[in-house]
C-alpha cells in the first residue's frame, strides 16, 4: 500500500480516521487549531463566570495541554496535582473534553493521545496496526514526548524492526513536552538494538566543532561522542563583549557590512538570538544603518507586528491622532475593562451617525449607549479621560514616559503578570524591549536637539514597519530564535546575547536539567554555522526604563581558549 510517510499528528490523525469510532469518534472528526481551542475555552470560562485574574484561559490551556502529553486524564489530573484551583481545572478539564466529543473534534494533544487509548484498549486495533507497519523509521527521536514515545512501543512491539535516528546533544523542547530519556534510556528500552554512531561532521569547520564540542562536555544528561570532521580547522570565533543592546547590535551591523565587502551574499548570515524581543534593537538598527541591511525574520512575526506592541502603539495613535478611529477600538477595551463587543458596535454607529469621531463619542455622556454609572459607563469615561490628558501632554511629555504611563496605568503590564503563563512572559519581555527602545529613541533625539514626543517616534516606527519589500528577498540576512534554526545551516552564523538571565534564560534560578537543555540550544546554535561564528553580549541591557547590568554567559567560559 505505499509507505506511510508524515509528522506524528499526521500519522494519528491517519489512524484515528480509520478506527477513531472505537474511541467516539467519527471518521469526519474536526481537528481544532489554538484558535479554535482558545474559543472553546473562552466559552466555558464564560459559562462558569471564571474570574481570570484567578486563572487565565492561556494558563488553564497550558494545564491541560500537559495533563494530556503525559496521558492523563481529569481524573488522573486531580489525584496526581494539589491546590485550592485543582478540583476547578479538573472539571473545567473534563468539560472541555466533553465539548470536544460534543463536537466530534479533537485538539493535536487528542491527535496523540487517543491512538495510544486505542491501542491499549483494542489489541485487535493494535494487532491490525502492527501488521500492516513492518518496519518503523523515527527522525529527530530525542524530540519525542511521553504519548509519541508509547506509540512507537506499541506499534513495534510485535515485530521490532525499528529505526531512530536522533541526537541527545539537540533535544531543546523540553519545554514544550519533549523527553530526553526518551533517546536516553533506547537501549535499555530496546536491548537487541544496534547502535550506530555517525560522528562525521560535514557541515562545519575544526574550529568550530571542537568549540561546540567543549561546551556540550559539561552536561551530563548525555551519551557521549566524538565528532570529527576532514575540514580544515578555519577561522577562529570572534567574541564580543559591548556597553549595551544598541551597540550590540551596531556591532553585528559593523560585521556584516565587512563580510559583505569581502564578497559574502546577505543570504550567507544568521543572527540568532534566545527570545524573540532580542530582534527589536537589530532590526531598527539594519533599517537605520547607512545602507540599509536587508533581513528576513523567521519563525515569528517582526517585533512591530507583535500584537502586545500593536496594542501600545494603537493607544500612542489615538494620543497623536484623536481621529484615528481604528486605532481606538482596537484598545477600547484592551486590557480588558468590562466594554463589550455590542457595546463598541453601538459607539461606532453613533459616530458615523452624528459625524462625530468615535473619540468625541466616548467623551460626550449623553452619547454613550450605557448607564453612565455602569461598568462599562464608567470604564469608557475613565479610558476617555485617561487618553485626553495624555493628548494634553503629548507635545511636551518624552515618548518613554508617556509610553510607560500607557503600560502602567492602563494595567497592561498587570493583566500580562497576572496570566503567569509563558506566553505572557514573553509579551512582558517584548514590551520590555519596546520601553528600551522609546528610551534610546528619546536619549538620541535630545542629544541631537531632535523632537522627543510621540509624533516624532511613530514617524519613526513607520520607518521600520513600512519596509515590507524585503520580506521574501532570498537574498537577505535572516533573523531568528535558536529554537527556529534546528536543522539548517549557514555559512556565517551570529549569536547575540550571550549573557547570564538571557541565555541561559534564567540563569541560576534554573534547574540542573533546565541548564543543561539551555547548553544544548548553544551548541546547536554553534553548529548550525559551516565557516564563521560571531559571538556577542551587552554588558547592560535597559529593562523599563532603567539599565540592569548584564553577566557574561557561562557558556563562554566554557569555549576552549583557542
Amino acid at each position: 500500500q505505499g509507505i506511510w510517510m508524515g509528522t506524528f499528528h499526521s500519522i494519528c490523525a491517519r489512524i484515528l480516521r480509520h478506527d477513531g469510532e472505537r474511541v467516539g469518534l467519527d471518521r469526519n472528526y474536526s481537528i481544532y487549531d489554538v484558535e479554535d481551542t482558545k474559543t472553546l475555552i473562552r466559552r466555558i470560562f464564560r459559562r462558569r463566570n471564571i474570574d481570570e485574574k484567578m486563572l487565565k484561559p492561556t494558563r488553564f490551556r497550558e494545564i491541560v495541554s500537559t495533563a494530556k502529553n503525559q496521558l492523563r486524564t481529569p481524573e488522573e489530573y486531580a489525584r496526581e496535582n494539589a491546590g485550592p484551583l485543582v478540583p476547578l481545572i479538573a472539571e473545567m478539564f473534563a468539560e472541555y473534553q466533553s465539548e470536544l466529543r460534543a463536537n466530534n473534534a479533537v485538539d493535536f494533544d487528542d491527535l496523540l493521545l487517543m491512538p495510544v487509548e486505542l491501542f491499549r484498549s483494542y489489541p485487535d486495533v493494535l494487532a491490525s496496526w502492527q501488521s500492516r507497519f513492518d518496519h518503523l523509521l523515527i527522525d529527530e527521536y530525542q524530540d519525542t514526548n511521553h504519548a509519541q514515545y508509547l506509540l512507537i512501543r506499541h506499534l513495534a512491539d510485535q515485530h521490532h524492526n525499528l529505526c531512530a535516528v536522533g541526537d541527545d546533544d539537540q533535544s531543546i523542547y523540553g519545554w514544550r513536552g519533549a523527553d530526553i530519556s526518551n533517546i536516553l534510556s533506547f537501549e535499555k528500552d530496546y536491548p537487541e538494538a544496534a547502535v550506530i554512531r555517525l560522528e562525521q561532521n560535514y557541515r562545519s569547520s575544526g574550529t568550530i566543532l571542537k568549540a561546540a564540542s567543549a561546551v556540550v562536555r559539561n552536561n551530563t544528561a548525555r551519551k557521549g561522542k566524538e565528532l570529527w570532521t576532514d575540514r580544515d580547522a578555519g577561522e577562529s570565533i570572534i567574541a564580543a563583549a559591548l556597553e549595551d543592546e544598541q551597540a550590540e547590535a551596531g556591532w553585528i551591523r559593523d560585521r556584516i557590512v565587512s563580510l559583505r565587502a569581502q564578497g559574502h551574499r546577505y543570504s550567507d548570515m544568521v543572527v540568532l538570538y534566545r527570545t524573540n524581543a532580542q530582534s527589536r534593537s537589530i532590526e531598527e538598527t539594519f533599517v537605520r544603518s547607512r545602507t540599509a541591511i536587508p533581513y528576513t525574520v523567521v519563525g515569528g512575526l517582526r517585533f512591530y507586528e507583535r500584537k502586545e506592541v500593536k496594542d501600545i502603539l494603537a493607544y500612542l495613535r489615538v494620543i497623536d491622532n484623536p481621529r484615528d478611529m481604528e486605532s481606538l477600538r482596537r484598545i477600547i477595551n484592551v486590557p480588558k475593562r468590562g466594554i463589550g463587543e455590542r457595546t463598541v458596535e453601538k459607539l461606532v454607529e453613533t459616530s458615523a451617525e452624528t459625524n462625530l469621531t468615535l473619540l468625541e463619542v466616548i467623551r460626550d455622556k449623553d452619547l454613550v449607549p450605557v448607564s453612565n454609572s455602569s461598568q462599562q459607563g464608567q470604564a469608557i469615561a475613565k479610558l476617555a479621560v485617561f487618553i485626553d490628558e495624555l493628548i494634553g501632554a503629548k507635545e511636551t511629555m518624552p515618548i518613554h514616559e508617556m509610553m510607560n504611563r500607557v503600560m502602567a496605568e492602563t494595567g497592561y503590564i498587570a493583566a500580562l503578570r497576572d496570566e503567569k503563563s509563558v506566553e505572557s512572559e514573553t509579551r512582558e519581555q517584548n514590551l520590555q524591549e519596546l520601553l528600551a527602545g522609546a528610551t534610546s529613541f528619546a536619549d538620541a533625539a535630545q542629544a541631537e536637539g531632535r523632537d522627543t514626543t510621540v509624533s516624532a517616534f511613530l514617524q519613526e516606527v513607520s520607518l521600520v514597519t513600512d519596509i515590507d519589500q524585503w520580506e521574501d528577498s532570498s537574498e537577505a540576512v535572516t533573523l531568528m530564535t535558536l529554537h527556529s534554526a534546528k536543522g539548517l545551516e549557514f555559512p556565517i552564523v551570529f549569536v547575540a546575547g550571550l549573557e547570564e538571565t538571557l541565555f541561559p534564560l534564567g540563569g541560576m534560578q534554573r534547574s540542573e536539567e533546565e541548564l543543561e537543555e539551555e547548553r544544548r540550544l548553544f551548541y546547536v546554535g554553534l553548529t548550525r554555522a559551516e565557516e564563521r561564528v560571531f559571538l556577542s553580549l551587552a554588558q547592560r541591557r535597559r529593562r523599563y526604563n532603567e539599565y540592569l547590568a548584564m553577566a557574561p554567559s557561562r557558556f563562554l567560559n566554557e569555549l576552549p581558549p583557542e
